[in-house]
């Protein structure tokens, strides 16, 4: 999109880029009351997976938990690989 474009509505960068910064990022309802859900249960000390279809957002909710989680403390890790075993996840 050009910064022509993005000025005739009043935007400063492009709407859904992944450069957008995570503070940024516009949840719908649904989205806000997972993110909610998710940083309850790991506050808790849950641990949590995240799985879903591609396309769903599963990448905005973790950048949107990302940035409400407190940075020490936590890691978030993203595995795009489906075929790893229950052993990979205690590396």
């Amino acid at each position: 999109m050009r910064s022509s474009e993005l000025g005739f509505f009043g935007l400063r960068t492009a709407p859904f880029s992944k450069e957008l910064d995570d503070a940024e990022l516009w949840l719908p309802t649904s989205k806000q009351v997972l993110v909610d859900d998710l940083e309850a249960a790991l506050l808790e000390r849950a641990s949590v997976l995240l799985v879903s279809e591609p396309g769903v957002g599963k990448t905005c909710v973790l950048r949107a938990l990302r940035h409400r989680l407190p940075q020490a403390g936590f890691r978030l890790t993203y595995c795009h690989n489906a075929t790893l075993g229950r052993r990979d996840f205690y590396r």
